[in-house]
């Protein structure tokens, strides 16, 4: 009976493995381990650049656009409250940096999940000062203003359209405020506010800037932390000059821009300045994992013709890799291997992580909602960024405010 069933598992992955050949290419090894996988996982997986069986549009002709009607933020100096109809932390008054505003945008929406963990982000940034002895009034991430871009009805459309069902409650943003984020009221024209929100934090692309000013971005999940090897590869492309980044920190790609681990960097009206009009028109909008159809289908290819794009990941191949990408190529690496072939001046590059273990927690923090505390207890290396070794004293420089 053992012997049947070897030979049966053999079949089942030799015809798997002749599927992936088909317009799809997918990885047929996936349907043997999901099943068996934590819940997380299988989440994970159950995602739209995997499984899109949809022919028609989620919102039919009127997709919501990203009606961004008000921003906040709290005067550090002042503690007053500024209001305003454009974005204030970016404005080089508000720069916690001298060489350019730095932002980190985040969408919150649906269940209050999502704003305890965005507390404990906060408090994540803290923690890597703390942990690497950094006394510098700011330094690291706090040289990033968190700009959180939140569900919150246009004054003007309330008497037709009502509130949004799912509103973040008042005490959030003031906590938020508190905390020295910014915050972007976001009108989705719509009863409640779904997956579309995730959607939201990427206007910071398109932000226009003025003359001789610039400004650096991140596009991040609520509920990551942050760790020694996030910190790491931000300084490493701030001092490269590339215009894009890519963390591809953890064994497997879903895609080729994960939605929540790039950035950017851009001057005047950047490369996204129809980004409005690009999310207006896509027609997958409430489905998990539909901002990264979004960055993979409009906003990757620009950014592979422009070709300028730092990748940072782990070593390819192995035991993990092979099982765990769902489709041939969805890394889209040897990155210039993509981005030559728009653009034969194409600068992409990719550099390998270091191999310690410093760099091992980015699963825990940044996919499988390990609390921070608990990380801390169990793995204190995952934040120290040993910036007593000579090699890695670049990453106090880049990250210094002055």
């Amino acid at each position: 009976m053992m012997k049947n069933l070897i030979l049966y598992i053999f079949l089942f992955l030799c015809i798997g493995a002749c599927k992936t050949t088909n317009a799809k290419k997918e990885n047929a090894f996936v349907s043997v381990w999901l099943p068996f996988s934590p819940e997380r996982v299988k989440q994970v997986y159950n995602h739209s650049l995997v499984k899109s069986y949809r022919q028609s549009s989620d919102c039919g002709y009127h997709c919501p656009d990203v009606d961004i009607w008000e921003y906040k933020y709290k005067d550090p100096k002042t503690g007053k409250i500024i209001t305003s109809k454009k974005p204030i932390a970016s404005q080089k008054r508000f720069w916690k940096s001298p060489h350019e505003a730095r932002i980190i945008a985040i969408s919150l929406y649906g269940k209050a999940f999502y704003f305890d963990a965005l507390l404990m982000y906060l408090e994540s940034i803290k923690n890597i000062n703390e942990i690497n002895k950094i006394h510098d009034k700011i330094w690291g991430f706090e040289t990033f203003t968190v700009r959180v871009y939140i569900a919150k009805r246009n004054p003007r459309d309330e008497a037709r359209l009502g509130k949004i069902s799912n509103e973040t409650p008042d005490y959030m943003i003031q906590k938020l405020l508190d905390l020295g984020c910014e915050i972007a009221f976001v009108d989705n024209k719509l009863s409640e506010a779904k997956k579309d929100g995730s959607f939201w934090r990427f206007a910071v692309t398109s932000e226009k800037m003025p003359p001789g000013q610039r400004i650096r971005y991140l596009l991040r999940d609520a509920d990551s932390l942050l760790t020694a090897a996030e910190v790491f590869t931000v300084a490493d492309w701030i001092s490269s000059g590339k215009q894009f980044h890519r963390m591809h920190v953890i064994p497997i790609c879903m895609g080729p821009l994960t939605a929540s681990w790039w950035g950017g960097t851009h001057v005047g009206e950047g490369h996204f300045k129809d980004f409005h009009d690009l999310v207006k028109n896509y027609p997958y909008r409430f489905d998990y994992g539909d901002d990264e159809l979004f960055s993979r289908d409009l906003l990757w290819p620009r950014i592979k013709a422009i070709g300028s794009v730092l990748t940072h990941h782990f070593p390819r191949g192995g035991f993990v890799n092979t099982l765990g990408n769902p489709y041939k190529n969805s890394c889209e690496e040897p990155t210039d291997d993509f981005c030559s072939k728009l653009n034969p001046k194409s600068e992409c590059e990719d550099r390998i992580l270091p191999q310690t273990r410093n760099f091992g927690g980015v699963i825990q923090a940044l996919g499988l909602r390990t609390k921070l505390d608990e990380l801390k207890q169990k793995h204190p290396e995952y934040f120290d960024l040993e910036l007593y070794k000579p090699e890695n004293q670049f990453i106090y420089k880049n990250l210094k405010s002055k």
